[in-house]
């Protein structure tokens, strides 16, 4: 009978054995997932500062333009035209 009980508590723990080592596999395969997700977010970040840097200087073109264009404006209109 106590080897019985014996066999029941080795199956037991050889199971849980199993699990911790499943357990530690997934773990070790999410990790890697989330190393390569951080990667691509540090490309992408680096991406919408490239985005939002091309941004400003399109306004800024944008801006100087639409002024030089007032200035026109203004410059014919004081000229009688």
């Amino acid at each position: 009978m106590e080897t019985k009980a014996l066999d029941v508590l080795d199956l037991r723990i050889k199971g849980l054995l199993q699990v911790v080592r499943d357990l530690k596999r997934e773990n070790s395969i999410v990790v890697g997932k989330l190393e390569e997700t951080k990667l691509r977010l540090e490309k992408q970040s680096g991406k919408i500062g490239r985005w939002e840097n091309e941004r400003k200087v399109i306004r800024e073109r944008i801006e100087s333009v639409l002024n030089e264009l007032e200035l026109i404006r203004g410059a014919s209109r004081g000229t009688g035209g």
